[in-house]
């Protein structure tokens, strides 16, 4: 026989007020392997808080706070996440991401996202021709 998989997962949603979330999960996978011999098993869990903004006040329009654990080969590897979106207008979101986990490593994402992309698409434009204009002529050692 070939390699099987299988797994749970149970989730949570609560809404504590108006502007405030709250989302858990938790779950278990296990396989065998295609020798019919291996077994490993993975469980995990995340909990993640989102809070709505009040754009009258000009507070994000949404905040994520996230963390996860996960548990695979007697190893735990825990994580953390925090992610703010603010309206720039009303067609573009600049999103703010940090994240890092018990390993370190971790990354910093700073995006905008627009429907209005004409105008945005231009500010992409210049550096890219330019970084690709000094690589071909050799500036860029």
């Amino acid at each position: 026989t070939g390699p099987l998989a299988f797994g749970a997962k149970v989730e949570e949603r609560v809404k504590l007020n108006r502007r405030l979330r709250l989302n858990m999960t938790a779950g278990a996978i296990g396989g065998k392997a295609a020798d019919g011999k291996t077994n490993q098993y993975l469980k995990g869990a995340n909990v993640q808080f989102m809070v709505k903004g009040n754009k009258k006040k000009g507070e994000p329009t949404k905040l994520q706070v996230i963390g996860t654990a996960m548990h695979w080969k007697k190893d735990i590897a825990l994580g953390g996440d925090i992610q703010a979106i603010q309206m720039v207008g009303p067609d573009s979101a600049l999103t703010a991401r940090a994240n890092l986990n018990s390993r370190g490593s971790g990354s910093i994402q700073v995006r905008l996202t627009s429907t209005d992309t004409i105008k945005y698409a231009l500010v992409g434009v210049i550096p890219t021709v330019s970084a690709i204009w000094g690589f071909l002529t050799g500036a860029q050692e």
